[in-house]
């Protein structure tokens, strides 16, 4: 059987595995839509569990550079808001030429991990906008 979130780390798992349980919950985050409002997501302040994931961003155009400067910050506010433990740095958002997912995001960022170490990371995320 599949697992469901959430997924739960034990003082067991390697680093490796830690730092997987953190790319896959922010490629859940992102690929998850939450009913709250765009210019809401944006500019409202703390956010809480029915704001999880991306607002409905299927109308924006990865062509208009105000459009992705929204996208970035929704991606920003969603793992500012829900993966605490990545602190991201950059975001590259790329035009995808695969049908099975609308773009793709590059992340850069550090990873806080158990006993304060912190991981380099950089990962790309496929991203649904429906």
């Amino acid at each position: 059987m599949e697992k469901v979130f959430p997924e739960i780390l034990t003082k067991s798992d390697s680093i490796e595995e830690e730092v997987n349980h953190i790319i896959r919950s922010i490629i859940r985050l992102l690929n998850t839509r939450n009913f709250e409002e765009l210019n809401k997501f944006i500019h409202g302040g703390r956010k809480y569990i029915m704001s999880y994931g991306l607002p409905d961003i299927s109308h924006l155009s990865l062509s208009e550079s105000s459009d992705i400067k929204i996208i970035v910050r929704c991606i920003q506010n969603a793992i500012e808001s829900f993966e605490p433990r990545f602190h991201l740095r950059a975001i590259e958002i790329k035009h995808n030429t695969d049908e099975k997912y609308n773009f793709l995001v590059s992340l850069q960022g550090n990873a806080i991990l158990r006993d304060k170490k912190i991981a380099d990371l950089t990962f790309s995320v496929p991203i649904i906008r429906s």
